[in-house]
C-alpha cells in the first residue's frame, strides 16, 4: 500500500496531466475552428461573382448552423475528458483518505 506522501504526489502528477490534456485539447479545438472558418470563407469568397443573395445568405446560414454543431460536438468531447479525469482523481483521493485512516 502506498504512503500519504506518494498518494499526494500522485495526485499532484494527475492534475498537472490533466492540466495538459486539456490545454492541449483546447488548443487543437481552437486550431480546428479556424481551419473550418477559413474554408467557409473561401467558399463564400469562390461563389461570390456567380451567387445571387439568396443563395449567399442560405450558404452563410448552412455554415452558420455547421460550426454551432462542431461546438456543441468539441464542447461534448472536452466534458467527457473532464469526466473522466475527475474520476480517476477521485480514486487517487479515496485511495488517500483511506491510507489516512489506516495507515
Amino acid at each position: 500500500m502506498l504512503s500519504e506522501g506518494d498518494i499526494k504526489r500522485e495526485i499532484i502528477e494527475l492534475i498537472r496531466k490533466h492540466q495538459m490534456q486539456v490545454s492541449a485539447y483546447d488548443h487543437d479545438a481552437e486550431e480546428k475552428k479556424q481551419r473550418l472558418s477559413h474554408r467557409h470563407f473561401k467558399r463564400l469568397e469562390a461563389i461570390a461573382d456567380q451567387a445571387g443573395y439568396i443563395n449567399k445568405a442560405l450558404l452563410v446560414r448552412k455554415q452558420h448552423l455547421q460550426m454551432q454543431r462542431y461546438k456543441v460536438r468539441l464542447q461534448k468531447k472536452r466534458t467527457e475528458l473532464l469526466l473522466q479525469q475527475a474520476v480517476e482523481l477521485k480514486t487517487l483521493k479515496l485511495k488517500l483518505k483511506r491510507a489516512q485512516l489506516y495507515g
